[in-house]
């Protein structure tokens, strides 16, 4: 490995200035005009549009640099053309700004995906071994077979989407946060007309947002769990009710019993399954359920734990480990819910001061 670094350095070393010590490498780019870097086809109002071309070029000399070591990036343009050198400079943060939100939008996209790929998924698995239990089909080895292929295929695909889907954007972002130290701008004499630490603005974009972190992770979680758990509670459940029609014919009083419950039991996972949805909604910052609607899943929510705890209560325990991994999922989840969206709505409530605070004194 030290090999391999001490080779890439010296081929480093014939092109650009290599600060071994300081682990930072100089890359000046060369450009003739300022227009090399604009987007020209795009009319904007105050500042330049940086072109896609230039930027995936910066990245891709960026990319030859070993781990471990930053770049100083000294774009040397000979002729501005009546541009402003700091709001180019502003312009070139700003391109970068607007692909760390289109990532952060993208990520959100791909999880939510994934769950809902993964809710179908279980939900068919569930169904497949209910429809053997309860005997739904008459020739169940073929079906139970395809079934578990088709909610494999689901599984599978919620992985590849959330895990295994590179994202173009990501990657070329996270090479210039992780990579590049600096941008300096200067003219065909090579004298410095803007710098800027690269790692400052950075941290502009992020800010102080950990709470804001722990709210979207604790929601992003829940949510899953809840959508998860509601599918697959409303599958059971729907799956037992071909068994109830039998037991009508027997027993009345069993079967009016049985049907209160099965009833109670696909309520509770139709509600599992909208606080689901709605921690989604604000986890995404937008959709269904993410608005008003919060204020009213929070009792739901709280419902829930109440009814998980006295179902335990009355049943003299947990039961068996797939009630017991289950009614912990159920409370956990549901506790999740109301913690993330009451943290959610503070920050919100916080945010908002903020900006009303700096309205009134601009």
């Amino acid at each position: 490995m030290r090999r391999e670094l001490h080779k890439e350095l010296e081929l480093l070393n014939r092109y650009y200035d290599v600060d071994e010590e300081n682990k930072l490498v100089t890359i000046p780019l060369k450009y003739e005009k300022a227009t090399e870097l604009i987007d020209l086809n795009v009319e904007a109002k105050n500042n330049y549009p940086i072109s896609d071309p230039a930027m995936v070029s910066i990245v891709e000399k960026i990319s030859t640099i070993p781990p471990g070591y930053q770049v100083k990036l000294n774009l040397i343009i000979n002729d501005y053309e009546g541009y402003d050198e700091n709001i180019l400079l502003e312009s070139l943060n700003d391109f970068l700004e607007f692909n760390h939100y289109s990532i952060i939008r993208e990520k959100k996209f791909f999880f939510i995906q994934a769950i809902i790929l993964l809710a179908i998924g279980i939900s068919i698995l569930v169904f497949n071994v209910s429809a053997k239990a309860n005997e739904l089909f008459v020739d169940t080895s073929v079906l139970n077979e395809v079934f578990d292929i088709i909610a494999w295929v689901f599984v599978w695909q919620a992985t590849t989407v959330a895990f295994l889907t590179p994202s173009e954007f990501d990657v070329n972002s996270k090479r210039f946060k992780l990579r590049v130290k600096s941008i300096s701008l200067y003219d065909k004499d090579r004298k410095l007309l803007a710098h800027e630490e690269t790692f400052e603005k950075f941290k502009e974009w992020v800010g102080n947002r950990a709470k804001e972190k722990i709210s979207r992770i604790i929601l992003l979680l829940t949510g899953g769990a809840l959508l998860i758990s509601g599918a697959m509670r409303l599958v059971a459940g729907l799956s037992i009710i071909p068994s109830l029609i039998t037991v009508s014919t027997v027993d009345t009083e069993a079967f009016l019993i049985s049907l209160i419950l099965v009833v109670l039991f696909i309520s509770v996972a139709i509600l599992e399954g909208l606080i689901g949805i709605s921690a989604l909604s604000i986890y995404n910052g937008r959709g269904p359920l993410s608005n008003k609607a919060r204020y009213v899943f929070i009792p739901i929510a709280a419902l829930i734990i109440s009814l998980e705890i006295v179902n335990i209560i009355l049943s003299g325990g947990l039961g068996n480990l797939r009630e017991t991994v289950s009614t912990a999922i159920s409370i956990l989840s549901a506790l999740g819910y109301i913690v993330g969206t009451a943290l959610s709505i503070a920050l919100e409530v916080k945010n908002n001061k903020t900006e009303k605070n700096n309205k009134d004194t601009m």
